[in-house]
């Protein structure tokens, strides 16, 4: 990682918005791809939390949002031609981004093959 923010030089304004340790992944699943799957696990950790206020209201307005967020995000990736197993993929490769920055932030480590 290299820049301000960035990826090999490039700014998190160049992937849209989204953390520059996605990157690698975006440029490999592309940004709309990755845009969808790291937006589904933000607005996923979210609704976990909402869960967790004891309302009526609430719960119907988190039942309605999530509704809506499933039928809009399958409906685009119909469009798109992106398959389940390619979305998991994409997930998969989020998850070991934000692993490696975890792992990259916290120092060196040593790492014993089994």
């Amino acid at each position: 990682m290299s820049g301000a923010g960035g990826f090999n030089g490039v700014s998190r304004e160049d992937f849209g918005g989204l953390p520059a340790v996605l990157g690698p992944v975006i440029l490999v699943h592309g940004q709309g791809m990755v845009a969808l799957v790291y937006g589904a696990g933000m607005a996923a950790e979210a609704a976990r939390v909402l869960a967790q206020v004891r309302d009526a209201k609430v719960a119907h307005a988190l039942g309605v949002l999530a509704g809506v967020f499933n039928q809009t995000s399958s409906q685009l990736c119909r469009m798109m031609g992106w398959t389940e197993e390619m979305l998991a993929l994409c997930n998969r490769d989020i998850e070991l981004a934000f692993a490696g920055a975890v792992a990259q932030a916290t120092g060196p480590k040593i790492v014993l093959a089994s």
